[in-house]
């Protein structure tokens, strides 16, 4: 199966999400069920942050937190680079492999759809490079499509034209205007 859109790797998936105002203990409770590194964090449906495995090592534990006292709000990544859903999975893994993160929230008109994952790459490896080869055909046949401008051939360039001679004014009769 060739993915035009991450949109269709993700699909079929349960949306792992809480609130802000959600403990840090609810989230660990919730990625442990759930069997996940991520949590979206939504304000109703509206992404707001990402909540991982690593921000509970580096921003509370670390820290000496109370996960049951420390509200996600504190701790999560606020504004996390998203993508929207129609993206093509090559450029996701591209924001991915530039950024250095391993989770990338999928959205459509703001609202979280879910997270592509690492996990999520190397199971699809293969449809990843079909999807690169096809990129590349499909702008290949694209760039093929388009008019081809004509070539230009360069001028010589244009000498200064000699400036014209002005004219002299007559001197007009007595008894007339000048026009």
């Amino acid at each position: 199966m060739v993915f035009k859109h991450v949109f269709d790797l993700i699909k079929g998936r349960e949306v792992v999400s809480l609130s802000p105002t959600d403990t840090v203990r609810v989230a660990i409770d919730r990625m442990v069920a759930c069997r996940v590194d991520a949590i979206l964090v939504l304000d109703r449906t509206l992404l707001v942050g990402l909540f991982t495995g690593r921000d509970l090592l580096v921003r509370v534990v670390a820290k000496g937190m109370n996960p049951d006292e420390v509200l996600l709000r504190e701790v999560m990544t606020t504004d996390p680079i998203s993508v929207k859903w129609n993206k093509p999975l090559i450029h996701c893994l591209k924001l991915m492999f530039t950024h250095h993160f391993r989770h990338l929230p999928i959205i459509r008109d703001g609202h979280a759809l879910g997270i592509l994952t690492c996990r999520d790459l190397p199971a699809d490896f293969s449809a990843l490079c079909r999807d690169w080869k096809e990129a590349e055909k499909d702008a290949k046949a694209e760039k093929e499509t388009k008019p081809q401008k004509e070539a230009r051939v360069p001028r010589e360039p244009k000498l200064p034209k000699e400036p014209k001679p002005r004219k002299v004014a007559k001197p007009h009769k007595e008894g007339k205007a000048p026009k």
